[in-house]
C-alpha cells in the first residue's frame, strides 16, 4: 500500500463516539494516544484538524441515562451541553502534556452555508493553524435542529476537509476498516477502492454508520481529496505509511 506521509500536509482526523468511550466515561487512553501521534505529525510539518464526536454520549453518561430510540431532540441537546465540556477537558489535558493548545469550533451547518461566516471561520482556523495549535470540531448539538443539522461528523469533518482545502480525511472507528462480501479486513489485506457496493459496517451508539461514511466519502473524493478508514487504536503516521489495516478511497484521477 502506498506511503502517503510525504504527499499530504493538510490531514483532518475524525474520531467516532464508539471510539472515544467506554460504558461508563470518556475513553481517557484513546485521547492521549491521539495527542501523542499528532504531537510527533505537527513536529514533522503537518497541519492537524480534529472533528470530534462524543459529547451526547458523555452527557448521558454523567446523567445515568440510556440511550434509546425516544430520546427527544431537547434530551439530546441536554445531553450535548453537559458532555461537550467534559470532552473538551479531555482533549485539552492530553494536549497540554505535548505543550500544544486545542481550540474549540463548534458548528451548524448554517455556518457552513455562509459565505460571511465561513470566511470567518477560515481565519480563524488559519491563525490557529500558524501557532501550531489545533483546532477541534464538533457539531453544536446544543443549538441544531433538524432545519440546521450536519446529520453526523462525517458529513461535517467531510466539509471541512473540503471547505478548508486539506489533503486527507481519516475516519477512526473501532474497526480496521470496512466489511467487504462479509469479509472483516481485520488481519488482512487492506484494500484501495472507488466501488461502494458490497461495503457494510456495523452501527454503534453514535449516530454515523455506513452511509454516512460513504456520503462522506464521495463529498471527500469529488473534492479531489483522500478518504481512509482505519482502527482508533492505530498510530495516524502508521496509518499514513500503509503499515496498519485501513479502507482507503482515491480519487478517480489516481486510478
Amino acid at each position: 500500500m502506498e506511503n502517503l506521509f510525504e504527499r499530504v500536509h493538510g490531514i483532518v482526523i475524525k474520531i467516532g463516539t464508539a471510539g472515544i468511550t467506554t460504558d461508563s466515561n470518556i475513553n481517557e487512553n484513546v485521547i492521549e494516544r491521539l495527542a501523542e501521534s499528532c504531537s510527533k505529525l505537527i513536529q514533522e510539518g503537518k497541519n492537524i484538524t480534529i472533528i470530534t464526536s462524543g459529547a451526547i454520549a458523555l452527557g448521558r453518561r454523567k446523567t445515568n441515562s440510556i440511550c434509546n430510540d425516544k430520546e427527544t431532540t431537547k434530551q439530546k441537546q441536554r445531553y450535548a451541553a453537559i458532555g461537550q465540556p467534559l470532552l473538551m477537558q479531555a482533549y485539552i489535558r492530553a494536549f497540554d502534556k505535548h505543550r500544544i493548545n486545542v481550540g474549540q469550533f463548534l458548528l451548524t451547518s448554517d455556518n457552513l452555508d455562509s459565505k460571511k461566516r465561513l470566511m470567518i471561520l477560515k481565519d480563524t482556523y488559519n491563525e490557529l493553524i500558524k501557532n501550531k495549535e489545533i483546532p477541534i470540531f464538533n457539531e453544536n448539538d446544543t443549538l441544531a435542529v433538524e432545519e440546521i443539522t450536519f446529520g453526523d461528523n462525517d458529513i461535517l469533518a467531510a466539509l471541512i476537509t473540503k471547505e478548508l482545502n486539506q489533503d486527507m480525511l481519516i475516519n477512526l472507528t473501532v474497526y480496521d476498516g470496512l466489511l467487504k462480501n462479509e469479509r472483516i479486513l481485520e488481519n488482512s489485506t487492506s484494500f484501495e477502492t472507488k466501488d461502494y457496493d458490497e461495503i457494510k459496517m456495523e452501527r454503534k451508539e453514535g449516530r454515523g454508520g455506513l452511509k454516512s461514511k460513504l456520503d462522506a466519502a464521495k463529498i471527500v473524493l469529488e473534492s479531489g481529496k483522500i478518504f481512509i478508514i482505519s482502527n482508533v487504536k492505530y498510530d495516524i503516521r502508521d496509518i499514513l505509511t500503509g503499515k496498519v489495516p485501513q479502507t482507503r478511497f482515491l480519487p478517480r484521477e489516481r486510478f
